[in-house]
């Protein structure tokens, strides 16, 4: 006697039509994929006959090397991922820090705030899953203090708070103590290029001038970053009128006129920019 299998029906107003199918490798492993299809709910109501395809094979091993191989390659980042790669030595030379983002494969996908920490001028691998993930923003600030590491990130989810920092959070990563200070953001003003011809530091001060202005800033309140010609510096304060409003930031990137020694600057723990 033969069976007829039921049919599916499928209906205007739902529009989904299901497919099932089975692929059998061997007599323990299975792999059932599902596959579902829309119509247009529109039309007559039809008659959909599904079919169960089955293939057997004794070859588990191959199966199960495509399986890894697939999960391997998904544990690593491709080189267009990587952006923003910035590198801060410990006063001792004893440990490199490296920031970087890692963009999202996908168009709805976020960024992630990635630091790793490495021994001096050991080579990082950027490209695998070992790294400190930064909550919040970005570090807009990093230093060492006493082989802790010190971070200032923005929360993305607050705007007024009555202090600030408003919290702080300590995590360790490679038996480092990371020390994260969450602060929020009142305002932010575009990069602007200022050309210096001297520097000099004075009372705590870092003084870049020209023939006609000069700048000044306080390294407590600074972010200080080496591009191969360039200097950023990236100024933050609390706000003037509400400290409990933010913080208000200001940044300019500064072009030295004249040969410039950066190296003076190595003891206010200076980002640099770096390759991938």
């Amino acid at each position: 006697m033969n069976k007829q299998r039921t049919a599916n029906k499928v209906l205007p107003k739902a529009g989904l039509n299901g497919f099932d199918w089975i692929f059998v490798q061997g007599s323990t492993f299975v792999l059932r994929l599902n596959f579902c299809t829309k119509i247009p709910a529109f039309g007559n109501t039809r008659t959909v006959i599904c079919h169960a395809m089955k293939t057997t094979s004794n070859n588990n091993i191959f199966i199960f090397l495509i399986i890894f191989s697939l999960f391997w390659s998904c544990s690593k980042y491709e080189k267009s991922q990587i952006t923003n790669v910035e590198k801060l030595s410990s006063p001792n030379n004893q440990y490199d820090v490296y920031l970087y983002n890692i963009e999202s494969g996908m168009s709805f996908g976020s960024t992630v705030n990635a630091l790793q920490v490495v021994k001096y001028q050991e080579k990082p691998d950027l490209y695998n899953g070992d790294f400190f993930r930064v909550q919040n923003s970005r570090p807009f600030k990093i230093e060492w203090k006493n082989n802790n590491l010190i971070i200032n990130t923005i929360s993305q989810n607050h705007s007024i708070v009555t202090k600030q920092p408003f919290k702080t959070e300590t995590q360790n990563y490679k038996g480092i103590s990371i020390k994260n200070n969450v602060f929020t953001m009142f305002s932010s003003m575009a990069m602007s290029e200022f050309k210096f011809s001297k520097f000099y530091e004075k009372n705590g001060k870092l003084i870049f001038k020209n023939e006609n202005d000069s700048l000044v800033y306080n390294n407590e309140n600074s972010q200080i970053i080496m591009g191969s010609n360039y200097l950023e510096i990236k100024n933050f304060e609390k706000n003037k009128f509400d400290n409990n409003r933010g913080l208000s930031f200001d940044a300019h990137k500064l072009i030295p006129k004249n040969n410039f020694d950066f190296n003076k600057l190595e003891k206010f723990q200076p980002l640099r920019t770096t390759e991938k």
